[in-house]
């Protein structure tokens, strides 16, 4: 025979004698109780910790920004400029597919993306960097501390 103690919420407890069959049982699910536990929370991070820790998220309305910002600067761009974009952003083209169809080396596709990279980079209004892995999302290094335009 094995005892259980049970904890109740008000600090006092129960110890309860069972068979070591029913405790081996017991055991087994508090184990698994224990693992899934820690499984669904490693997964989950609070608002707490992140803002005690300086990461702040995004806002809907500073991506519609953010955006709106980009989608101007692409129109700034050449159509063939414009179209390479697409290609690789819309159509999910790699750099080698698109070579390969337009017969010039893969090189050559990456100097034009990285004039493209450039070209935004001097047309967005804010000091930011473009994520072109991600897609065309303006990001910003300091959200509140970009200095205006004089």
């Amino acid at each position: 025979m094995k005892k259980i103690i049970y904890k109740f919420n008000d600090g006092t407890s129960n110890a309860v004698e069972v068979t070591d069959e029913f405790y081996s049982l017991y055991m087994e699910m508090e184990k698994e109780n224990k693992n899934s536990d820690r499984r669904e929370t490693r997964r989950h991070v609070s608002f707490d910790y992140l803002s005690e820790n300086g990461i702040e998220l995004a806002d809907k309305q500073s991506d519609d920004d953010e955006n709106e910002e980009v989608r101007e600067a692409i129109l700034q761009l050449s159509s063939e400029q414009q179209e390479l974009i697409r290609k690789i952003f819309y159509e999910g083209l790699t750099a080698s597919e698109i070579a390969k169809a337009e017969g010039v080396d893969k090189s050559a596709i990456s100097k034009r993306l990285a004039r493209i990279y450039e070209k935004l980079k001097k047309v967005c209004k804010r000091p930011s960097t473009f994520d072109l892995s991600r897609g065309y999302k303006c990001r910003h290094n300091k959200p509140n501390t970009y200095k205006e335009e004089q």
